[in-house]
């Protein structure tokens, strides 16, 4: 088993440990990135186009994936959809923001308060929705 001192043999990367929700976090976002990627001009496809495949869905699974699960986490109990069918792709469309503000390359975190903040940001839009409908 790896530890977090020994590095990705194919891309040179620090690997680390994650747990097994994360684990399936990335695989629900990684399916909604590749849907989204199926339509031209989407920013998801921009980024497989601009970093390819590989990178991208190592982002997925480092950044994108506990980015997820924070603002899932700062939504308590509010939201009660499908997490998969419902969440995730919420998620990522109020992700966009972050992706065009920063470098996707370098594959930093999103801040633990940035992703509380794109839950109630998730929220928001949500309850705005309920309403109008």
């Amino acid at each position: 088993m790896k530890n977090s001192q020994e590095t990705d043999v194919q891309s040179s990367r620090p690997v680390r440990q994650l747990d097994i929700e994360t684990a399936l976090t990335a695989m629900c976002v990684w399916e909604e990135v590749l849907s989204r990627s199926a339509t031209e001009g989407d920013i998801y496809r921009v980024l497989i186009d601009t970093y390819g495949t590989n990178h991208v869905r190592y982002y997925v699974l480092t950044v994108l994936a506990p980015a997820v699960e924070g603002a899932y986490a700062a939504t308590g109990d509010q939201f009660d959809a499908p997490f998969d069918w419902e969440f995730v792709p919420r998620a990522l469309k109020c992700v966009e923001p972050f992706l065009l503000s920063r470098d996707v390359h370098d594959c930093k975190g999103i801040p633990p308060g940035e992703a509380r903040s794109i839950g109630k940001l998730l929220l928001s839009e949500l309850n705005k929705e309920n309403r109008e409908s």
